[in-house]
């Protein structure tokens, strides 16, 4: 086999000479446009990161609240007049648990199309004035550690899950207390079956939108 040749550096005359080419081409243009493109996709990821935290904090103050109001109306009458709130709350934990989703799933397409699109536009323009220009290595680095092999990304899933239990996992004990403070000697009745049905079909569809996003994303990532 050949031996490859390694690439020669550029002296500081040629690079101060492309750097003045490149000022006044039309990649001085383009590569402005990428720069302003990442700055509005960074401030968008801060933005819906701000939002989880919202999230979370809602659903945080709503579980706080209901178990306050719980110890209040604790007796088996008061229970079973707060039954049909169970599954209410159970679309309202979905509805975070999704949005929480959502937001999830849209900083990580900025990251995927950051890492696989911008960034290779801006190293090939910069490649012209630098000899091996790198830049944006954080969701590169982040993406090893993060799709590491089990246990080793053991502690990174045990952090990103903890927005999900807050907001999905309340839904679930809600809908099941709502079963377990059913009088089972007699059936349900049309209401209970209709809000039954629908917070069960809630709970169902988040876990849906949630596995096919993780296939999703190992498919593109």
């Amino acid at each position: 086999m050949k031996p490859k040749k390694k690439k020669q550096k550029k002296s500081k005359a040629e690079t101060s000479s492309e750097m003045q080419d490149f000022e006044s081409s039309y990649l001085r243009f383009e590569y402005d446009a990428l720069i302003e493109e990442y700055k509005i996709l960074w401030t968008e990821i801060q933005s819906r990161n701000s939002d989880q935290q919202q999230i979370v904090n809602y659903s945080l103050t709503l579980v706080t609240a209901f178990f306050a109001i719980s110890q209040i109306f604790a007796d088996s009458a008061s229970v079973q007049i707060l039954r049909p709130v169970y599954p209410l709350l159970t679309f309202v934990f979905s509805a975070f648990a999704l949005l929480f989703h959502h937001h999830s799933t849209m900083m990580a397409h900025i990251g995927i199309y950051t890492n696989n699109v911008l960034r290779p536009r801006i190293e090939k323009i910069l490649s012209n004035t630098n000899n091996n220009p790198q830049i944006w290595l954080w969701n590169e680095w982040r993406g090893k550690y993060q799709f590491s092999k089990f246990p080793n990304n053991l502690f990174e899933l045990g952090m990103s899950s903890a927005g999900y239990i807050v907001t999905f996992v309340p839904g679930i004990a809600f809908i099941t207390l709502f079963w377990l403070t059913h009088d089972h000697t007699r059936p349900l009745e049309l209401w209970e079956q209709i809000l039954l049905a629908l917070s069960s079909l809630s709970i169902i569809w988040v876990i849906i939108t949630g596995v096919y996003t993780v296939f999703h994303f190992r498919r593109i990532g």
